[in-house]
């Protein structure tokens, strides 16, 4: 194969899987949250119940039922209607997320977001608090709340170790060692509503399958060994 061919076939396979889903404005409707509830300091914590009624019903995220997501703007109310893009994280533009431009190195906006995952992953367990691994999101992505954490005697310690192990844990791992495909719903505008996590199955017709990836590799690869023969 030649080095040409190589090329290509490299930049083709990263743009399937860099490819957004977000060419897709979906619909999404806020439909509350469930029982029971937890604060902190009289801010909600904890997962916001969200269906997409997008048409056509066939681009619906979840298949149009209720999706249990968790939000990473500590100052932006929910609102009951808005459009969101759906990014994959892990395979579509970081940069198009709506914290990105606040990170640059240490940690880059890629290990914050899924340091983002990971405390939701956490939170997401039986029966635990959520309390520390929702405040720690928040503090990931509005260091302006450092102060009220350090005032917090009852969790202010266990956010901020929360926090650090998600980065710790983030600058070692990818998406995949979460073991769930996980989606981040940025609102458009980016303003306009709350940034959502959400862990759940990605669209089949966004995101190549392993074998698609092999039969591009094979058309690239004819391709190759024809252009060296013609140039024999």
């Amino acid at each position: 194969m030649s080095k040409a061919t190589l090329s290509l076939m490299v930049v083709l396979m990263l743009a399937f899987a860099g490819s957004a889903i977000a060419d897709i404005d979906h619909s999404l409707h806020f439909m509350g949250v469930p029982a029971p509830t937890q604060d902190w300091g009289g801010y909600y914590v904890g997962p916001y119940n969200v269906q997409d009624e997008t048409t056509p019903t066939a681009d619906r995220l979840n298949g149009g039922v209720v999706m249990s997501t968790y939000c990473d703007d500590f100052t932006r109310e929910m609102v009951t209607y808005w459009t969101a893009d759906d990014y994959l994280l892990g395979y579509s533009d970081v940069a198009s997320y709506k914290f990105s431009h606040i990170f640059s190195t240490n940690p880059t906006a890629a290990t914050a977001y899924l340091a983002a995952a990971y405390l939701v992953a956490e939170a997401e367990t039986p029966s635990v608090n959520r309390i520390p691994y929702q405040v720690a999101v928040w503090l990931l992505f509005d260091p302006g709340l450092q102060t009220q954490v350090n005032n917090d005697l009852t969790y202010g310690a266990t956010i901020n170790a929360d926090l650090a192990d998600a980065l710790t844990w983030a600058g070692t791992h990818t998406v995949l060692n979460l073991g769930q495909t996980v989606h981040i719903l940025t609102p458009e505008p980016p303003d306009a509503s709350q940034e959502l996590i959400w862990f759940g199955p990605s669209l089949e017709t966004n995101v190549p399958e392993p074998a698609t990836f092999f039969l591009v590799g094979l058309v690239l690869v004819g391709c190759g060994r024809a252009l060296a023969r013609r140039r024999v």
